[in-house]
């Protein structure tokens, strides 16, 4: 299922301090934090939205994606706030 076009501004590889975020045109998501010692991998389709926020995962296996700050252009570079990370979107 493809993204739906008011979203498409969330597609696009995501990078901040120790997050990588993918987020494809065809609603799926790959996630990789790394926190203290290890790492939090999250892959999977996006199952809905609650707002800002995207829901990724299947059945009861379900991770939700909080969305401080919508993706936007500033000064000519995306940037998104999610789970309290601030990302920027790679150069295609």
């Amino acid at each position: 299922m493809p993204l739906p076009p008011e979203r498409s501004d969330y597609a696009g590889t995501w990078e901040g301090k120790g997050v990588r975020l993918q987020v494809t045109t065809d609603s799926r998501v790959s996630y990789d934090r790394k926190k203290g010692a290890g790492n939090e991998h999250t892959e999977g389709p996006i199952a809905g939205w609650v707002g800002d926020d995207f829901v990724v995962g299947v059945m009861t296996q379900k991770t939700t994606f909080k969305v401080d700050t919508p993706p936007h252009e500033e000064a000519g570079t995306w940037t998104m706030v999610v789970n309290g990370d601030t990302v920027y979107r790679l150069a295609p």
